[in-house]
Formats: structure tokens, sequence, C-alpha cells
């Protein structure tokens, strides 16, 4: 949240909706802070879902494993 301008890869960020620990909204103000560097990232948000999109996992880790395959070197 503090630093987004020293990240040098690309972020993928999922949040579960519901998260009671971190909220949603979090995710949203690091993906805008993100967008106005130009980062390269994703934001994924899960409707009705909690910390760890555990209700999603099968989707979550797809994408998960799609993303680090876009972006092994």
């Amino acid at each position: 949240m503090n630093w987004p301008e020293k990240l040098g890869v690309p972020v993928l960020i999922i949040h579960g909706e519901n998260d009671r620990e971190v909220p949603a909204s979090e995710a949203l103000t690091f993906a805008k802070k993100l967008a106005a560097l130009r980062k390269p990232y994703e934001l994924i948000v899960y409707e009705g879902d909690g910390h760890e999109a555990a209700r999603n996992r099968h989707d979550r880790d797809s994408k998960i494993a799609a993303w680090f395959n876009r972006y092994k070197h």
C-alpha cells in the first residue's frame, strides 16, 4: 500500500468482497495506485467471498497458475 512505485514485477491482487480481516477497499486502493503509476496488475474481487477467496478456490488457483505462466521468465 505504501510503496507501489518500488514494485518491479506484475502484481496479481485477489480479494474476497466480504473479507473480514482486510477490507476489499484496500485492494481497490492499491490497484488504483498501481494504475496511476502504470504498473502492470490485475485485480480480481470475488463477490460474497471472504479471506483467501476459499469459496472460489478452483477459479482462484487457476487464475494464479495462469498468471505465473504468463509472466514466467
